[in-house]
């Protein structure tokens, strides 16, 4: 079923956009994407050997919560990720950054208007150069009474330089649904009906 080996489809941060369909070649990349942030979860991910596209591994030490290793990675580097010598930095191959990436997954509900609301969330993993954007985005709209899921989240991915591998994301607050019930009674309802899959859901 489903529900017992799902995989949430992914918005893929490219050079310089974002794939809606990574697994299409022929997808274009696009600048930004629109939708309600169901969920927002961060991720600790560490792997011994250096990344390779052509042969992914899943990472050799992994947190679902940034807190310590998830229970089924089998030699864990240390009890809590506090204390972990991966996760400070100046320790990664290149660069001032930590050998253990930290990053954030982002479930968004691209459509949630009554009858034209999508069912399933799409998985965008935030970029280590957007985490402080995001982490700021998510501030603001504390500070002015919102909450991330009452939203819609308009996501730009720009190419800062031309070296850059990855783009950089930026986040601002588009439509508002906190005074719409029917809406939000919606996307409460997802978010319910999705949570222990986001939860798990891998970054790759």
């Amino acid at each position: 079923s489903l529900m017992e080996n799902p995989k949430l489809p992914r918005i893929k941060a490219a050079t310089a956009g974002l794939l809606m369909d990574a697994s299409n070649p022929d997808d274009v990349e696009v600048q930004t994407v629109t939708g309600v942030i169901l969920f927002g979860a961060k991720y600790k991910a560490w792997y011994a050997e250096k990344y390779d596209k052509d042969n992914k591994n899943p990472p050799d030490c992994f947190s679902h919560d940034g807190r310590a290793p998830d229970g089924s990675v089998e030699k864990p580097v240390s009890k809590t990720c506090k204390e972990c010598p991966k996760n400070k930095f100046e320790t990664a191959d290149a660069g001032s950054g930590k050998a253990c990436r930290d990053m954030r997954r982002l479930f968004i509900l691209l459509s949630v208007k009554p009858g034209e609301e999508t069912i399933m969330p799409i998985q965008l993993n935030v970029t280590p150069t957007s985490l402080k954007a995001f982490d700021e985005y998510l501030g603001k709209l504390v500070m002015y009474g919102y909450s991330v899921d009452e939203v819609e989240t308009i996501v730009t991915a720009k190419q800062k330089s031309r070296e850059d591998k990855y783009c950089v994301l930026s986040f601002a607050k588009g439509a508002s649904y906190a005074d719409d019930a029917a809406t939000l009674g919606n996307i409460k309802a997802l978010k319910k009906l999705w949570l222990p899959l986001m939860e798990r859901a891998h970054v790759e």
